[in-house]
């Protein structure tokens, strides 16, 4: 009996198609190793809350990011799926014009850097060629004394240019 609700409740979950949108998207753009639970949780997380937000793992890769980020930027991480940190690069940090800058004091550069929480404001660009002003905090994830990358939570701190 427990089981079948289980099922019943996890079968609204699913999307058109089969996939599970909170196992195997993840599972599959990370790396061939199963990935760290951390990592999964931190996913899960993100996919169930309205506050933009994204993953990375301790190199800064872009595991993923959830639907309200996708949403500012202007695509969903189904299109664009894992990104290297020079890809994303071109999201932000940006300058007045939206030219790239450097990221050293950055809240992601501080938690991975330093592996200690950061808060702090720049620039984005979306798809669409708008300029966002955000407000980033980053968390360090730590599972069994290892780093296993951060969790990065931003909002608009005025409308877009």
């Amino acid at each position: 009996m427990w089981r079948s609700g289980v099922a019943q409740g996890w079968a609204r979950y699913r999307v058109p198609g089969g996939a599970h949108p909170l196992r195997p998207a993840m599972m599959s753009v990370m790396s061939p190793d199963l990935p760290a639970l951390e990592l999964l949780l931190a996913r899960n997380l993100l996919a169930a809350i309205l506050t933009p937000g994204f993953v990375v793992d301790p190199d800064g890769v872009l595991l993923f990011f959830n639907e309200a980020a996708g949403q500012l930027i202007g695509r969903h991480f189904e299109e664009s799926g894992r990104l290297t940190r020079e890809e994303w690069n071109q999201i932000g940090p940006l300058d007045e014009e939206g030219r790239p800058v450097s990221s050293e004091d950055l809240p992601l550069t501080i938690a991975l850097r330093d592996g200690r929480p950061a808060l702090g404001r720049f620039r984005i660009g979306t798809d669409q060629g708008r300029l966002l002003d955000v407000q980033a905090s980053a968390l360090p994830l730590v599972g069994g004394g290892v780093f296993r990358g951060a969790l990065v939570t931003f909002v608009p701190t005025a409308p877009p240019d």
